[in-house]
């Protein structure tokens, strides 16, 4: 199978539909373990569900799997945060996010992030499990893309470990069956 790179494989996805059935995806991909996780490039993977969740129906569907979001990380055990299976990870390396994933303007850290989607224009908060910290978030207003961070206070040169990217096209959709 031939191999892709990250920004072509990033331009490919991006120009998806939300909850596009895996089978319809045109790039070579593998999957992680036994779990709803592909391997498209070392440092980019695609998070499937079972079930169309455009249509409202939450069984299995033949057609499935589906593409819900597509993921960057920026170290190997940064999937092991974004799959749930780890608290929190360090990455030691100063790799920059594929510019197709930061806001215009934004050159990767968590102050160019801020600054380039404006004051209005998204959401930043903790997450925790009980009282520990796991990592911190921030996400345009539609949720299109999710950057999480290491540090519960985060220096202005932090960069992303992570960036969930979930389809705009497929947002309106989701909120107008009430799924959040």
């Amino acid at each position: 199978m031939a191999t892709t790179n990250t920004e072509t494989a990033l331009m490919a996805l991006m120009s998806l539909d939300w909850c596009t059935p895996l089978k319809n995806i045109n790039i070579p991909y593998s999957q992680v373990g036994e779990r709803s996780w592909y391997k498209i490039t070392e440092d980019l993977f695609m998070s499937t569900v079972s079930h169309d969740m455009r249509s409202g129906n939450y069984l299995p569907d033949p057609d499935g799997p589906f593409v819900s979001q597509v993921v960057w990380i920026r170290c190997r055990e940064a999937l092991a945060v974004a799959m749930g299976d780890r608290h929190n990870v360090q990455c030691t390396n100063e790799t920059r996010p594929p510019q197709l994933l930061l806001p215009p303007g934004a050159d990767g850290t968590y102050r160019s992030i801020v600054d380039a989607l404006g004051a209005d224009n998204f959401w930043d908060r903790s997450a925790l499990r009980g009282d520990n910290f796991r990592y911190r978030m921030i996400a345009d207003v539609d949720e299109t893309y999710t950057y999480y961070f290491s540090s519960q206070i985060t220096p202005d040169d932090e960069l992303p470990f992570a960036i969930h990217y979930t389809p705009e096209r497929g947002r309106a959709e989701w909120e107008a069956l009430g799924v959040s």
